[in-house]
């Protein structure tokens, strides 16, 4: 994770260094720390990188951390920023500009391990989509790794997961459709039919077989498409793989 920190002071700075190194230590992280000593040295520093969190002194000389965020929120609107102040009296502004959070430059770095344990879990959560739903009375959350495929029956959504367990619940293929396409390991082989192309073993025959002895049916009329499709994914998987695991797949 690439972290800028911005302060006029060195102590300040320092002191947010340490915190930071510290709590990257007790969890096993690896934090790229970059430090500026003011507004104007961070936003020219910013093509350079990209950063997934930037920690703004509000009170520095020259620009504010608030006009800095400005600039920043005019080309990322995704880097979270996290305001250092010993006042909260910029909190609308800090609102506007969408600032996570605010640290107590006078605490310790129990501070800064608050903030970051809150927004790590944030960012698992977020790498991690689910999808949530009611079956019979209970409230089920599926990741989108353990849904293996939904298939439409009536007024109802039949649900097969990784663990070969099966849910009923009451809603449109359609309104899930909406969701799981964005996510591009969902693939509709039939009207009324999504499977996690994760788990398909084969398609022939008209036929899409996956993993737990599951076999559904795929539209005649797109046929070629779909196999093209998941050919298609399945390359593109394998490559990520062989990268991830420092091979040298093309």
């Amino acid at each position: 994770m690439h972290i800028a920190l911005t302060d006029d002071r060195p102590d300040a700075l320092a002191k947010l260094s340490n915190a930071l190194t510290e709590y990257a230590d007790l969890h096993g992280l690896h934090f790229e720390l970059y430090p500026y000593s003011g507004g104007e040295e961070l936003l020219e520093a910013l093509p350079a990188h990209r950063f997934s969190v930037i920690f703004l002194d509000v009170f520095m000389n020259g620009i504010s951390g608030i006009e800095t965020a400005a600039k920043i929120r005019e080309t990322d609107e995704d880097v979270c920023l996290i305001f250092l102040t010993t006042s909260k009296e910029h909190q609308n502004e800090a609102i506007h500009w969408h600032v996570y959070d605010y640290i107590n430059k006078d605490e310790g770095p129990e501070a800064v391990f608050r903030v970051m344990d809150r927004l790590l879990r944030r960012r698992l959560r977020d790498a991690c989509p689910t999808l949530r739903f009611t079956a019979g009375k209970t409230d089920v959350s599926l990741p989108y790794s353990d849904l293996v495929c939904l298939t439409a029956d009536r007024n109802y959504l039949v649900i097969h997961s990784r663990q070969k367990r099966q849910y009923r619940a009451r809603m449109t293929l359609s309104s899930v459709w909406s969701q799981l396409e964005q996510d591009g390991r969902f693939l509709q082989v039939l009207r009324g039919v999504i499977v996690n192309m994760d788990y398909i073993t084969d398609i022939s025959d008209n036929t899409c077989c996956l993993q737990g002895d599951l076999r559904l049916p795929v539209s005649v009329r797109n046929r070629t498409r779909i196999e093209q499709l998941w050919t298609d994914y399945t390359f593109s998987r394998i490559r990520r793989e062989s990268m991830a695991e420092g091979g040298m797949f093309p």
